[in-house]
């Protein structure tokens, strides 16, 4: 137990060599078979961001279309080095990379891309949350009077808002491999949309919605009692809507 921190933080030296954030590491490991250290801990470092890197095209091939693969790729290098993975799930990676893009320099001349960039990642998550469960009206139905305006309703695991001043997701279906409009002319001026991007069975779907459903859809996010949004919004209409959909499955008091 007493080589314990000392491994500790030799892990977390290797982690930080690997990100490019230690410059003296390549000191600590033991020469072999004649190879110069820093050579051997480059030839690993580009293993794993090669990793990294074809991760992030899978997750965000619409961004890589767009964009073209040698910009997709130098991009992600740069990100990579700004946000380093904290998670061993290469699921989890890439979670930054729309805040990434507003401010990279080389992405401005498509000024959509950050909101298309959150679009594919809503999708991802959606893709891979938790089965939405069956909403309990009995239970909700045994509330004492004295709850019920306390009740906070919840979205299911899978289901994400989003608006954005581009019709991306236009551009993210124009993009798909069964897209048959390739010449179709997407217009990017004065065009807002509001998107709720869920799982229905194994497949994701992404739905343009009115303003009514979406901004009752973002105070529930926010955690609105039913009190509160029932004085702002048509209770009945939007929650009967909102649960036949899947987009709440649940609440708690």
């Amino acid at each position: 137990m007493s080589n314990l921190p000392q491994l500790t933080e030799l892990i977390a030296a290797f982690h930080n060599a690997l990100d490019g954030q230690s410059l003296d590491f390549a000191g600590s490991i033991v020469p072999r078979h004649g190879i110069d250290n820093e050579v051997r801990l480059n030839i690993y470092r580009s293993s794993v961001r090669g990793i990294q890197t074809d991760a992030l095209q899978a997750i965000y091939p619409v961004i890589n279309a767009l964009t073209g693969e040698r910009f997709f790729r130098a991009m992600a290098q740069r990100y990579l080095i700004a946000h380093p993975s904290t998670s061993g799930d290469l699921h989890q990676l890439g979670d930054r990379l729309s805040d990434f893009l507003v401010s990279f320099g080389p992405a401005q001349a498509l000024p959509y891309l950050p909101d298309v960039a959150r679009l594919e990642w809503s999708w991802h998550r959606a893709f891979h949350a938790a089965d939405t469960r069956a909403f309990d009206f009995a239970k909700l139905a045994q509330l004492p009077a004295e709850q019920q305006a306390h009740i906070k309703f919840a979205l299911s695991p899978g289901t994400h808002l989003i608006a954005s001043d581009y019709p991306i997701h236009l551009i993210w279906q124009a993009n798909q491999s069964s897209s048959t409009e390739d010449d179709a002319v997407i217009e990017l001026k004065d065009t807002t949309v509001a998107l709720v991007i869920f799982r229905h069975g194994f497949d994701v779907v992404i739905e343009s919605v009115g303003k009514e459903i979406f901004t009752f859809l973002t105070d529930v996010q926010k955690q609105e009692t039913l009190e509160a949004l029932a004085r702002s919004h048509a209770i009945d209409k939007l929650l009967v809507a909102a649960i036949e959909c899947s987009w709440i499955d649940h609440f708690y008091v």
